[in-house]
């Protein structure tokens, strides 16, 4: 676990140490959400999803999607080579 102390400069802000910033990746720009644990602030980087792209991160969706994969890696899938191809197999 990494420590260090920072001064709160004008206007209450604060400079993260390197350490602290490359261990965790953070770039200048990244989006960090603060929140209070009992008496501790606790800073998580975040990103930022589109609205319309949200459902892809959904637990739901997120399951479907591993069992889509474990079903392809057991080969129960099929391939085509067009819509037409598809459409003729549906249709059946």
């Amino acid at each position: 676990m990494s420590s260090s102390v920072v001064k709160v400069a004008r206007n209450y802000q604060i400079t993260l140490p390197r350490e602290i910033r490359e261990k965790c990746n953070l770039k200048e720009g990244d989006l960090l959400n603060f929140e209070i644990r009992d008496s501790e602030i606790v800073l998580n980087p975040v990103c930022v999803v589109k609205k319309e792209q949200a459902f892809f991160f959904k637990p739901d969706w997120q399951d479907m999607v591993k069992k889509s994969e474990e079903e392809i890696k057991k080969g129960r899938c099929k391939t085509y080579r067009n819509a037409k191809s598809l459409e003729r197999e549906t249709e059946k």
